[in-house]
């Protein structure tokens, strides 16, 4: 689950945090940055949201979330790359890219919140 909220949001937005399981293991993220920026055609914008964090097993991760702004509905993020660092060597991955399924419920000025799953296995190493 996705969470997102400006200083201004109301009672029921809570905390921004995203809680997920990587290789079996829980990871929780903290609010990053957030913005939104016009596309080209200056008909839509689109919203950029990040969290990061670290855990006893990986010393940072991140990820990135991009979507229309306003935009709800199944499977409309249309980026979510995670990034993370192990052994001070950087990796990332876009799940936008795989097997990933998202719900946008709330997209609006003080709140944003969505539930994703998704699964990408790379070099046999790292179940995501």
């Amino acid at each position: 689950m996705f969470l997102a909220c400006s200083g201004d949001e109301e009672p029921s937005c809570a905390e921004t945090k995203i809680t997920f399981k990587l290789n079996g293991e829980e990871q929780v993220l903290s609010s990053g940055s957030r913005g939104i920026s016009i596309n080209p055609d200056w008909t839509t914008h689109n919203l950029y949201l990040s969290a990061s964090g670290s855990s006893t097993t990986y010393s940072f991760q991140r990820i990135f979330i991009e979507t229309q702004y306003k935009r709800k509905g199944r499977n409309v993020i249309d980026r979510f790359n995670y990034e993370i660092y192990i052994d001070d060597v950087k990796y990332e991955m876009d799940f936008t890219d795989h097997d990933f399924k998202n719900r946008v419920i709330a997209n609006g000025k003080t709140c944003f919140y969505a539930t994703f799953s998704g699964k990408a296995t790379t070099s046999g190493d790292m179940n995501w």
